[in-house]
């Protein structure tokens, strides 16, 4: 890919300019050829981009170390964390599977997480190992209901605190809906939090 090496009067530039795409990426402005795109609008492509709206939306949704988590997995492949998110997830979004939802960042994960439904109506329990936290590891949980076999964009959140123990219940979701559960490790309550596992 072309690399533009621009004087100190132009400092960055974007789009078309005589046939020619500028676009900058990690401080660095490159330019390609502009070549129209083709847009059949077939099936398969509305499923894609219908998949891709949801996706933003999703990562819209939640934000704060969520972000950080992907911006520092992305930086590896020098993406940007919203373009790893969306890379990762949008065959995930189209076949109705969960999410890669975090990415580890100095925590490591819940293992063998499992959720069932509770002994009340629009309760969910959930399980995991070890059967004792350390007492400054917080549990986020996330809860994205399905309808029709597609995930709704947007997430309920229940920050649990720290002290949770393994068959936990948790109230509050709807009576005989489906949902994508996912349970993260933090290292303070999620809104303060600068580490997560996956």
């Amino acid at each position: 890919m072309p690399k533009a090496q621009l004087n100190a009067i132009v400092k960055g530039i974007s789009r078309n300019v005589d046939g020619l795409v500028f676009f900058t990426r990690d401080g660095q402005t490159y330019f390609r050829t502009y070549a129209k795109p083709r847009d059949p609008k077939s099936p398969g492509q509305q499923a894609v981009r219908n998949s891709f709206l949801k996706l933003a939306a999703d990562w819209k949704s939640i934000n704060g170390i969520m972000h950080a988590s992907w911006n520092a997995h992305a930086k590896r492949k020098k993406l940007q964390g919203y373009n790893a998110f969306i890379g990762e997830n949008a065959v995930h979004k189209r076949a109705g599977e969960p999410l890669v939802l975090f990415h580890e960042l100095g925590l490591e994960p819940l293992a063998d997480f499992t959720a069932a439904t509770g002994s009340a109506a629009g309760e969910v329990a959930i399980n995991f190992s070890p059967a004792s936290l350390p007492a400054d590891k917080h549990i986020a949980l996330f809860a994205q209901k399905i309808q029709d076999g597609t995930a709704v964009s947007g997430f309920i959140r229940k920050d649990l605190g720290t002290g949770v123990a393994p068959g936990v219940a948790i109230p509050g979701l709807d009576p005989g809906a489906e949902y994508h559960l996912y349970a993260v490790l933090t290292d303070a309550a999620y809104p303060e939090a600068m580490l997560v596992s996956e």
